[in-house]
């Protein structure tokens, strides 16, 4: 029996109706080479040379008759030929149409599927980061920022969308806790991998968490049921 090892990933989505959904682990990718010298190692009696030579064979017939019309089952899947495209007359097109190969899988894997053990080994950590924060006046990249001027963030699903009260920027005092909100004319430029926020001239001095909060997501049309805080300490406000 197979096991298969998989993070949860939270279902976020407003559209969604679970909490979370699984994301498969995978160790790497295994080639035609990489199986023979397994069967090799299992006892195969045969040269590895010679089975890869064989299933090249195998394969190529098996593209060539798919190819000529025929569906053709080679163990693991099942492949018939198909046809895309609209037609407006009985010529073909091939701007317009297309040679596709269906592929379904057989028996054989489909029994593997339904046996293998599934662990669920954590939560997917969130792909989405504040990687650096730029002081576009002094230039400087260890956090500080000088108030009544630029600065530029970057990193992964940054961009401030939602209408979710929170949504947008906030500098939280280290010390004190006290929450400033930006606002959303000090955004100069909203994308998913760069911002470029003004620091209020009236924000005081002093060490701080820079807080984005934000409903997108990698898609336009979709939004997070909930908004998701992304966090940068160490900011000191000069």
């Amino acid at each position: 029996m197979g096991i298969i090892k998989a993070w949860l990933k939270p279902t976020s989505l407003k559209s969604a109706s679970g909490d979370y959904t699984a994301v498969v682990k995978t160790y790497g990718s295994l080639n035609m080479i990489d199986i023979v010298n397994e069967l090799k190692e299992d006892g195969m009696e045969f040269q590895p040379e010679t089975v890869v030579d064989i299933i090249q064979r195998y394969c190529r017939k098996a593209a060539e008759r798919v190819a000529d019309g025929y569906s053709v089952n080679t163990g693991l899947v099942n492949m018939r030929p198909t046809v895309r495209g609209s037609f407006r007359g009985d010529a073909w097109d091939e701007q317009r149409h297309r040679v596709r190969i269906a592929v379904r899988p057989s028996a054989l894997l489909r029994r593997a599927a339904e046996g293998a053990h599934v662990e669920l080994v954590n939560q997917l950590p969130p792909p989405r980061a504040i990687h650096s924060v730029k002081d576009l006046t002094t230039g400087r990249t260890d956090g500080s920022l000088t108030r009544g001027h630029v600065a530029e963030l970057r990193g992964s699903y940054l961009k401030i969308v939602g209408s979710a009260p929170a949504v947008g920027i906030a500098f939280r005092h280290a010390e004190t806790g006290t929450i400033v909100r930006l606002d959303p004319t000090d955004i100069a430029l909203n994308n998913p991998s760069r911002l470029l926020i003004t620091i209020p001239s009236t924000l005081p001095p002093g060490p701080y968490a820079l807080m984005l909060t934000t409903q997108g997501t990698s898609s336009s049309q979709r939004m997070l049921k909930e908004p998701c805080v992304i966090t940068r300490e160490s900011i000191t406000i000069i």
